[in-house]
C-alpha cells in the first residue's frame, strides 16, 4: 500500500492516483532556548514515485497506467527534547511540494493534472548509542 491514494469520478471515468514511496534530503537548523531542547528549522529536497490508473466505467476502453518519479522541495520546522542522555523525542511538522504532473488520457481525449502536496506532522524518539 502507498503512502498516499486518492480517486474521483467524473463522466463515468475514473482516475485514481497513488503515491507509493516518499524519500527526502534534508539540513537542519536550531537553536537551544532551554537546556535539553532544540527548536528546529528543516528543509531540503524531495524525492517521490506516484502511479495512476484511468478505468472507464461506462465506456468500452481499456483501463490506462501510468507512472512518474518526481522531484520536489520540503520545509518545516520542529522541537526535540532530550529526556535523558541518551533517549530523545521530538515533533515535527513538514510540507512538501511535488510541482504539476500531467498525463495526456489518449481514450478520452483529454489531460488529467495533479498538484500533489502534503500537509505531515511526525513524532519519534531516539537512542542514541
Amino acid at each position: 500500500m502507498g503512502r498516499s491514494t486518492g480517486s474521483f469520478t467524473v463522466a463515468g471515468n475514473q482516475f485514481d492516483a497513488r503515491q507509493t514511496w516518499e524519500a527526502t534530503v534534508r539540513g537542519r537548523l536550531g537553536v537551544t532556548p532551554v537546556d535539553r531542547l532544540l527548536l528546529y528549522v528543516t528543509g531540503g529536497a524531495a524525492f517521490s514515485e506516484f502511479k495512476y490508473r484511468y478505468i472507464s466505467l461506462a465506456g468500452p476502453f481499456a483501463p490506462a497506467d501510468a507512472s512518474t518519479t518526481k522531484t520536489g522541495w520540503t520545509l518545516g520546522g520542529g522541537a526535540e527534547y532530550a529526556v535523558t542522555d541518551h533517549v530523545t523525542a521530538r515533533i515535527e511538522y513538514r510540507y512538501t511540494d511535488f510541482g504539476n504532473t500531467s498525463f495526456d488520457w489518449v481514450p478520452v481525449g483529454g489531460t488529467y493534472t495533479q498538484h500533489p502536496r502534503f500537509h505531515e506532522l511526525l513524532a519519534g524518539i531516539s537512542y542514541k548509542f
